[in-house]
Formats: structure tokens, sequence, C-alpha cells
């Protein structure tokens, strides 16, 4: 159930970026932010609980970091990468807060992707 609902996911996002952009949209990328942040939060909370259980030579928790931090920080970081590329230029001051707001997000999402293989 959850692989059909990946497509659309995948889907749903790309337009809400290419409404954002090529429409000069900001509310598009506003709530494309939005959601980024959200699964943020989701990540946070599976990467807090891979540290928790770190001294278990069994670490179920691993799995959340495998099949969903690790996946999302990637789409997250190729649409944010895009994001970011194409609003690299444009002055608009909403166009300028997207493209931070989307870097700090790709940012923690990576060292939150990272920090259990390197530190742990």
């Amino acid at each position: 159930m959850v692989l059909m609902l990946l497509p659309l996911v995948v889907l749903a996002l790309s337009a809400l970026l290419v409404v954002g952009i090529g429409a000069r949209r900001y509310w598009a990328l506003y709530l494309l932010d939005g959601l980024y942040l959200i699964g943020l939060l989701y990540a946070a909370y599976l990467t807090f609980l891979v540290w928790q259980d770190s001294g278990y030579g069994e670490n179920w928790a691993m799995y959340g970091m495998l099949f969903f931090v690790w996946p999302y920080s990637a789409l997250v970081s190729i649409l944010g990468g895009i994001e970011i590329a194409l609003l690299w230029r444009d002055p608009h001051p909403h166009a300028r807060r997207c493209r931070r707001l989307t870097a700090v997000i790709v940012a923690v999402l990576v060292g939150l992707s990272v920090s259990p293989v390197v530190l742990g």
C-alpha cells in the first residue's frame, strides 16, 4: 500500500515545485517547505529512536532510518537542490526566503541521515 502511494507523493511534491518555480506562485514553495518540515520532524524522531536504542545488539529502530529517513533525505535533497538551483538568481524576497529555508531543511536532513553512521 505504501509503495503505491510513493509515486503519488513524488508527483505531488514535483507538481508543487513546478507550480512554485514555473508560475512564480510562492505559496506552493511555502507549502512544499511545510511538507518538508513535517517529514523532517518525523525523521528527527526516528533518528532519536536509533540513538536511544544504539546500546542494544539488535537495533530495530534502524529500520526507520533505512526505510524512511535515508530515502526521504535523498528525495528532499534532490528536489531541494533543484529548487535552490532554479531560484538562485531570483531577487524576489519570497524566493530568497524559500531558498534559505529549503537549504536549512536539506542540511538538517543530511545531518540526521549521517549522524548514526558517523557517530554510532
